[in-house]
């Protein structure tokens, strides 16, 4: 698919029309001139927009680390479990477009197929990747695709909601197949379907 690598500030664009997805690759913090920049981004376009949220987006404002600075950016209730772990979500249902034609049960996440990288001759050394507070949407705050795998909460939701669909995952480390997915939801242009990478 065609991309772009964007600063926040580079929201502020007048026209956003060119663009179907924007994945925000957790910004833990944001100022209040950022958020209100992602909200014109988001919420306000003439064309509906998908946006990607991954682990805490925006957990931290200028003046409090809160879950309530996620919802107000996302849309969405969530709420946390102090547990340690790797991060990972199990497809629970394959009938709506972003998990169409994945297997349920499949999963992905920090943890998973993290032993290929373990093993000899090692390219690179994988660090530490469990983390100690897991983040999820509460029940019924969306259509709740797939499931942390430590805590059993929605950890894959997906919330049609004025001009932006608002998509969340719990886990960082998306499969490829899944990425394609939520694109093609979005209405990404996709030069091709298997995975291929093409320059």
């Amino acid at each position: 698919a065609p991309f772009e690598q964007l600063f926040v500030e580079d929201l502020a664009r007048r026209d956003l029309s060119p663009y179907r997805l924007i994945i925000m690759a957790t910004p833990f913090y944001l100022s209040e001139r950022e958020r209100e920049i992602v909200l014109e981004a988001t919420q306000r376009q003439r064309r509906r927009i998908t946006v990607l949220w991954t682990y805490a987006p925006a957990l931290i404002r200028d003046t409090s680390a809160n879950i309530i600075n996620m919802q107000h950016l996302t849309g969405l209730r969530f709420n946390a479990d102090y547990i340690s772990g790797e991060l990972d979500v199990e497809i629970i249902r394959d009938d709506h477009p972003i998990t169409q034609g994945l297997p349920v049960g499949m999963r992905y996440g920090t943890g998973v197929d993290r032993e290929q990288y373990l093993q000899p001759p090692k390219a690179q050394y994988l660090p530490d990747t469990t983390m100690s507070v897991a983040f999820y949407a509460e029940e019924g705050s969306g259509l709740t695709l797939g499931r942390e795998c430590n805590t059993g909460q929605p950890g894959l939701v997906v919330r049609e909601m004025g001009g932006m669909n608002s998509i969340y995952t719990a886990a960082p480390a998306l499969s490829w197949r899944l990425l394609r997915n939520i694109a093609r939801y979005a209405g990404v242009h996709l030069y091709t379907e298997g995975g291929h990478m093409v320059w």
